[in-house]
């Protein structure tokens, strides 16, 4: 099973900021938000010396932190997502927060262009980082929270991450901030250079040993994805062994998604063999829709190291991380995506010539139990490890369609 990531990619790539008066309306592209924004650390006169660290949660590899909002004292859930240039709170939580709205913005996300209001938070601390006054994009991120599992209140963008170096272990699930020099002497530490492009920060890569490529530094997604003018660049001189085709990359119908392994990703003295990637068919719309589009650098690549990032002096920190392990089933699966809402899982799509396409598996379909055991209490990484293992196992699957219990066996197979 490939876990669904496509739904996470309602998020803002850049936006225009646009001011409204009753004579006219004047749009302006802009690549940060123009915001007023002070991040404050406690015991500043160290501040740069220190780490300053704060627990987070790492939910279908993305990591989740906890928000406090003015003076509410119950946290609220945002996704920490260097792939958006803007801070975004959900559309029904700024309401329920009564947080009054300013002007309206132009944003463009991967699937479309959209306008949207902004509203004003006086103080928002996440951690140590106290951040305000700031205007934030008011966003419905329904679609957010169904890829991710749970509930997402917001995201955390660059507007915010930018103001201090900090540091992603997604192994021991902890998020620092301060002056990242330990790591910077550390033996095995690799220092990449980032820059600042349109949409965020770009960081180049070697494909295949010989095909610079640009991919935007994106926590915000788990996948690292490659638009069709990269993927044509790369496949004119070389072909894939296998490419699986049939995955969802967003909230509407994009079949036209596919999984390959490259020869190899290498990111300055680091290289990274055999990689899984996905590649996108043509968009018609969004930023992937631009001319010469980068592509998404996603933490299927970055959970393997623990990441520093310092958008000031433009470079990121990789560091193996100890606690990484490769799954070895990763692709040995029945071959679909599934999706949860509320305490329910449903097939989102099913990967071309799999185990589950044969079967005849679709995409709506309630999955009910998986090797005898019922799904509606298991987390994400229950039904992951069900759903996996050594080629030639047996996966007895429970579905309902239309009402209709259907069970069906199913042999894993080596999809990549």
């Amino acid at each position: 099973m490939i876990r669904l990531e496509g739904f996470r990619r309602e998020i803002v790539i850049h936006k225009r900021q646009c001011q409204n008066t009753r004579s006219m309306t004047f749009c302006q592209r802009l690549l940060l938000i123009s915001a007023t924004v002070l991040a404050c650390f406690p015991d500043a006169q160290g501040a740069d010396h220190q780490s300053l660290t704060t627990a987070i949660r790492v939910e279908n590899d993305s990591a989740i932190v906890s928000i406090h909002i003015n003076q509410q004292e119950k946290p609220l859930r945002f996704l920490l997502d260097t792939g958006a240039e803007i801070t975004i709170i959900d559309a029904r939580t700024a309401q329920d927060l009564g947080l009054p709205e300013g002007k309206d913005i132009d944003v463009v996300t991967v699937g479309e262009q959209s306008t949207v209001p902004t509203v004003r938070i006086n103080t928002l601390r996440l951690g140590p980082v106290h951040v305000g006054p700031i205007d934030v994009a008011k966003y419905d991120l329904t679609g957010l929270t169904r890829g991710v599992g749970s509930r997402v209140d917001g995201v955390i963008g660059i507007d915010v991450l930018s103001r201090k170096p900090f540091t992603i272990d997604y192994g021991k699930k902890q998020l620092s901030f301060g002056e990242p020099s330990r790591l910077r002497n550390t033996a095995s530490a690799v220092r990449v250079p980032i820059r600042k492009g349109q949409g965020g920060y770009v960081v180049s890569a070697i494909a295949n040993g010989t095909n610079r490529i640009e991919l935007l530094l994106d926590t915000g997604t788990n996948f690292t994805q490659l638009p069709s003018q990269i993927w044509q660049q790369l496949t004119k001189e070389w072909q894939p062994q296998r490419v699986l085709c049939g995955a969802k990359s967003t909230g509407r119908d994009d079949s036209n998604s596919c999984f390959a392994r490259l020869e190899s990703m290498s990111f300055e003295s680091l290289k990274i063999d055999h990689p899984v990637v996905k590649f996108l068919g043509q968009q018609q719309a969004g930023v992937f829709a631009d001319p010469d589009p980068p592509g998404l650098l996603g933490t299927d690549f970055l959970k393997r190291f623990v990441v520093t990032i310092d958008f000031s002096n433009e470079e990121i920190i990789l560091v193996p991380s100890s606690t990484y392990k490769v799954d070895p089933y990763e692709y040995s699966t029945v071959g679909f995506q599934y999706v949860k809402q509320g305490t329910t899982y449903f097939v989102a799509s099913v990967l071309e010539e799999s185990p589950a396409a044969q079967s005849g598996a679709q995409v709506g379909d309630e999955i009910v139990a998986i090797r005898g055991q019922p799904v509606g209490r298991l987390s994400r990484n229950d039904l992951h490890a069900l759903l996996h293992g050594p080629p030639g196992t047996l996966v007895k699957l429970t579905l309902r369609r239309a009402g209709k219990s259907i069970s069906y066996d199913l042999i894993l197979r080596q999809l990549l």
